[in-house]
């Protein structure tokens, strides 16, 4: 009896594949993927792009919340008075009112001189030849914090950012009245074009003609002290007299945004 297991095979059913043959994709077809891929891409990036601002929006609304929470801790400690803008001491150094916050927001180091907290720099910032990284303060104040003028006859007084503000009232609803908001870098940039810094503040109206006010009726690229730098340029962020935090657009800002409500008087 001849057993199965020793019958050699059918060779008659044995396929070979033809010899030189190769498995893989045409290059019709690599193109069609490649087309697919590119056009998910383009579809893909925007959002994603838009979902990364948003997130660096969500932090520099943040920011501004640290930063209110350390006025009102200054504010309490300070008799009710706002740090002083802008001012020289008597060492001749220059210090703003970011730096008076150190308490509170501890600066870079231990001088007087030291860079401000990394809180003032919103992570949307880009100032021209500067890199990021080398960012010190993209946020300036507004006319809220500035001083009364001690020698103003002027109805209402002058401000000023040398002498410090009492904190006790507002004109119009805290919820609206401005304390701070985002900033260009400091101008003038022909006379010092790589400024690390923006203004220490913005007011609302020189005797040039420039400040806030003339910035809300400019394009993006003409205005000179306040940054939209948010949602392609339209959005900004800025802190309020309730040390609230939130984001506003070009449109809004500019037909909502007073005189009154900037300098709270």
């Amino acid at each position: 009896m001849i057993n199965p297991s020793t019958v050699p095979p059918n060779r008659s059913t044995i396929h070979c594949a033809p010899v030189g043959r190769r498995f893989g994709f045409t290059l019709i077809e690599l193109l069609v993927v490649i087309a697919i891929i590119a056009i998910l891409a383009a579809m893909l990036l925007p959002a994603l792009a838009k979902a990364k601002e948003k997130a660096r929006q969500t932090l520099c609304i943040s920011n501004f919340k640290q930063v209110g929470i350390s006025l009102a801790m200054y504010v309490d400690d300070s008799q009710n008075f706002y740090p002083i803008v802008s001012y020289t001491d008597s060492s001749g150094n220059s210090v703003d009112w970011c730096k008076e916050l150190n308490a509170y927001l501890p600066q870079q180091g231990k001088l007087v001189t030291s860079v401000a907290n990394k809180v003032f720099i919103c992570p949307s910032a880009e100032f021209p030849q500067i890199d990021h990284n080398n960012l010190t303060r993209t946020y300036a104040a507004a006319g809220t914090m500035f001083g009364i003028n001690p020698a103003s006859a002027a109805t209402p007084p002058a401000l000023t950012v040398a002498v410090a503000r009492k904190a006790s009232s507002f004109v119009n609803s805290p919820t609206d009245t401005i304390l701070a908001t985002e900033a260009k870098q400091e101008v003038p940039p022909p006379a010092n074009p790589s400024s690390a810094y923006s203004q220490s503040n913005i007011p609302w109206k020189l005797s040039t003609g420039l400040g806030l006010q003339k910035d809300l009726t400019l394009a993006a690229n003409a205005r000179t002290y306040v940054d939209f730098r948010h949602n392609s340029s339209k959005g900004i962020v800025a802190l309020y007299g309730d040390t609230s935090a939130r984001a506003t657009s070009f449109n809004t800002a500019s037909n909502a945004w007073t005189q009154t409500l900037w300098n709270n008087q």
